[in-house]
Formats: structure tokens, sequence, C-alpha cells
């Protein structure tokens, strides 16, 4: 039988509009060996908190740790411009071997 929804705000399990509690699916606990030896192998710390209390004093434990400054590396997309002068040179050629096949032609 799937657990009851619980609800944040009141505290109390959720109903549905006859009484009835409304199921839902339960999370299963995280295994806390295995993330503290992942910790561990990481050179990280592991923090695990049950209440309101303990969860601020890790809060505070990590703003304690040493703080480092990064180096953020801007990147700038370009967009190439290229072919505006050379359309403007292939429209200048096209025009020379126009006006050279023409009456503008070089008398010799």
């Amino acid at each position: 039988m799937p657990a009851a929804a619980f609800d944040l705000d009141t505290g109390k399990l959720k109903r549905g509009p006859n009484g009835e509690f409304i199921p839902t699916i339960t999370l299963q606990p995280a295994n806390y060996s295995v993330l503290g030896e992942m910790a561990r192998l990481g050179h990280g710390r592991f923090y695990r908190a049950t209440n309101r209390r303990e969860l601020q004093n890790i809060y505070q434990e990590i703003d304690r740790l040493e703080k480092t400054e990064v180096k953020l590396r801007r990147y700038t997309t370009y967009t190439p411009l290229f072919q505006w002068p050379l359309l403007a040179a292939f429209a200048l050629l096209a025009l020379e071997l126009i006006a050279a096949n023409t009456r503008f032609r070089r008398v010799p």
C-alpha cells in the first residue's frame, strides 16, 4: 500500500474530497555510507542534517570555508562580414568584364 501524501504547509496528511488519504510514492532513504565514501574519495566533506538547526550549522560551516576567487573567461562571438566586400569585388569584376566587351572597351 502506498504512503499518503504529506502537506508541507499544514504538516498534515492530505485527504481527498471524501476524506480518504491521497496515495503517493515514497522516496527511498539515501545510502549515507556510500555518500560519505564518495566525499572521502573526492577529498570533500559529507554533511547530513536531520533537523533545521543542524542544517543551519552546516550552512554556517560552509560559509566559513576558504573562499577562492574565480577567474571567468569571456568569450565573444564574432559575426564574419567578409562576404560584403567580397560581393562588391565580384560586382566590380563583373562590371569590368561587361564594360570590356561593350563600347566602353579600350581602343588600342
